[in-house]
């Protein structure tokens, strides 16, 4: 009589507990999905708004450092005495033509050498002017700017750096590189009428405000008092986006350095933060969509929606799998068993996952697997004996064989070693010859390393003596640039002296012809006027006496104003003779240096050769020490030779053992193999 089945209603069933049991996690996840959305949209939200402040204010600090470390760098250009002579239109043509080369040359290469500054200018009145690149100016640039808005608040404080936006209006009117630029500092010279301006690259501003994101439809920028707008995108500079607008009025007017709100822009909600970069008006100013912001915590809510809806068809779905799983397992388990219980060895039970059915199922499998696995190794152990059993009759074969060939082999070493022995002898006589060598190289470079020494100790005297001379050429151009000035003073004089001698002539003349006017008077007083008649003759003969005086102090000085100017013409050629001499000596000392540094360069090659020279006696050594153990180790291999010949002789009576009982092994193996092919496996 059968036994009656009793049918168990679903919803007493395992598979209905299992899927309620299911459900009720499932119900408190949507409960705190619900719950988590709410919280993550408010922080998310107050988080964006708190890190975008941050990032401006991190962005506000790299261009603050960017200007400020331009500004202590070019602080020392304010008090250069050589600069303020410049624009002070000071120094003479030559000396201006040198500084501008000078500084043109310095400011290039920090715009070379730092990507941050892409030009650099000095201007000063009537066109004097210093700058990195080269450009054709206005005539006169610092008038120029000093008339512009900028130059108007530079005058209202002079003592203060100031920071522009780009002006390509009042670029191109100064002449300057237009267009180029993103930011632009400006600071007068002190008290002189001239200014400095440093134009921060573009593109690393740029890059620097691409930190920020603006996100769809936003603007992140810097923007400056004069009302310029440097964006992120090129596209957007100068649009007039922010500056002006009630928010950044409200900026403006805050003593916050930063902060962020929501505000009213173009018809839409935006978040607006900004970081002040001075309180004159410039600062970091951002534009974010609040749709963006929003988007962020939108996807939070669609990924709960989407993961609840998820876990609920999930754990439905497991539910059922499960409970049919176990009672689809269990009927599986007692079919299989039925078949392992008949002998089939080859049941093999398939269990998925890791549960109790699942090792139930293992724990069959690895009873039969280590049946099947005790009968299989039996049978290749048979297998293997028997495969051992031919190898090992081919092997026996093989041995002999290899043994013959041994003591063939043991002779050939024998002979073999004979001539090695005496080669060895002639390799030694060989290296002793070589020993001989390398001492007399060694003596040899020894040798010369000490006379290439003394040869740098007499070019260091040369060169000194060189020096000595150049110091003397010298001292002689400026004793004969003295004489040559003396001389001209000399020729001043000496015209000095021709002016007084022809001052002594008309004297003289006038006195002559004044005494000779008062002989006639005296001629004419007759006896009492004789008395003054010699006085007359007198002073005539002294007037004489001094137009022939002076006549001769005349040919005088004519005379050594002629030898001066030969004087002059000699000093002159004795200057550019020694100045033919200085170059010839500086040439003098350039090819002592230069015969030096290949001396010492020859000295350091010495050294190494003297090394290389010890290595290769090392060397030599280390090979006497080779031959001499090769030769030691011949010996031995003569007499090992002689053992293994005997060895062999020996290991052909063991291999014929081995050949039986290879014979025996082969037969017992056949006999095992048809046992075991009665099992099923």
């Amino acid at each position: 009589m059968k036994k009656e089945q009793v049918k168990v209603s679903f919803f007493h069933s395992i598979r209905f507990k299992l899927i309620v049991s299911f459900f009720v996690p499932i119900a408190c996840v949507v409960a705190l999905g619900i719950f988590s959305y709410e919280k993550a949209s408010t922080a998310i939200t107050e988080e964006y708004k708190n890190q975008t402040l941050q990032t401006a204010d991190v962005l506000n600090k790299y261009v603050t450092l960017i200007i400020d470390s331009e500004k202590e760098e070019f602080k020392s250009y304010l008090v250069d005495q050589q600069l303020g002579f410049f624009i002070k239109g000071s120094l003479d043509k030559e000396n201006s033509s040198k500084l501008v080369r000078e500084y043109n040359d310095n400011l290039l290469t920090k715009t070379v050498v730092d990507s941050k500054v892409k030009d650099i200018y000095f201007f000063g009145p009537e066109g004097r002017s210093i700058m990195a690149r080269s450009t054709t100016l206005a005539a006169d640039p610092y008038e120029t700017f000093m008339n512009s808005s900028e130059g108007a608040v530079l005058q209202e404080v002079p003592t203060e750096w100031h920071l522009f936006g780009r002006n390509d209006e009042l670029d191109n009117a100064m002449g300057i590189h237009v267009g180029e630029y993103a930011l632009r500092y400006v600071r007068k010279l002190g008290n002189l009428n001239g200014i400095m301006i440093i134009d921060f690259d573009a593109a690393t501003i740029r890059g620097a405000l691409s930190i920020l994101d603006g996100g769809d439809g936003g603007y992140v920028a810097v923007v400056t008092r004069d009302g310029f707008e440097f964006h992120s995108d090129p596209e957007e500079d100068n649009a007039g986006v922010i500056f002006g607008q009630s928010y950044y009025e409200t900026a403006i007017s805050s003593e916050e350095l930063s902060g962020a709100f929501m505000v009213q822009h173009a018809g839409g909600d935006y978040l607006f933060a900004y970081s002040k970069i001075s309180e004159s008006g410039d600062m970091i100013a951002a534009l974010i969509p609040q749709a963006d912001i929003i988007a962020k915590t939108a996807n939070i809510k669609t990924f709960t929606v989407i993961l609840t809806l998820f876990a609920v068809i999930i754990s439905l779905v497991l539910a059922i799998l499960i409970s049919g799983r176990m009672a689809h397992t269990i009927s599986y388990i007692l079919r299989k068993l039925k078949k392992v219980a008949a002998g089939d060895f080859t049941t093999e039970l398939h269990a998925k996952g890791k549960d109790e059915l699942a090792q139930l199922c293992g724990g069959v499998n690895n009873t039969v697997r280590n049946v099947k696995s005790l009968i299989t190794k039996v049978s290749e152990v048979s297998n293997d004996v028997q495969a051992s059993s031919d190898q090992m009759e081919e092997a026996a074969g093989t041995f002999k064989a290899t043994s013959d060939d041994i003591k063939g082999a043991a002779g050939r070493i024998e002979e073999g070693t004979g001539h090695l022995d005496s080669n060895s002898a002639s390799c030694l006589q060989s290296m002793d010859d070589l020993s001989g060598i390398i001492t007399e190289v060694t003596e040899n470079t020894e040798e010369i390393t000490r006379f290439t020494r003394q040869t740098e100790s007499t070019i260091q005297e040369g060169i000194a003596s060189v020096k000595s001379l150049t110091d003397s050429s010298d001292a002689t151009s400026r004793i004969t640039e003295e004489v040559i000035t003396a001389i001209g003073e000399l020729e001043e004089k000496l015209e000095a002296v021709h002016d007084v001698v022809k001052t002594i002539n008309g004297i003289a003349k006038k006195t002559n012809l004044l005494s000779l006017n008062a002989g006639i008077e005296a001629a004419r007083a007759g006896e009492a006027g004789r008395g003054f008649t010699v006085v007359a003759e007198e002073i005539r003969n002294l007037s004489t006496q001094c137009m022939e005086s002076a006549d001769r102090i005349g040919e005088i000085v004519n005379d050594v104003a002629g030898q001066t100017l030969d004087v002059v013409k000699t000093a002159e050629k004795a200057e550019d003779v020694v100045a033919i001499q200085a170059e010839v000596v500086e040439k003098t000392r350039e090819s002592f240096n230069t015969i030096s540094r290949q001396v010492s360069g020859f000295i350091e090659s010495l050294d190494t050769i003297c090394e290389r020279v010890e290595q290769m006696d090392g060397a030599r050594a280390q090979t006497l020490s080779s031959i001499e153990g090769i030769s030691g180790i011949s010996g031995e291999t003569v007499a090992r030779a002689g053992e293994v010949a005997q060895a062999a002789e020996q290991q052909d009576a063991a291999i014929e053992g081995l050949e039986e009982a290879s014979r025996q092994l082969k037969v017992r193996s056949e006999e095992l193999i048809k046992i075991l092919g009665e099992f099923q496996i």
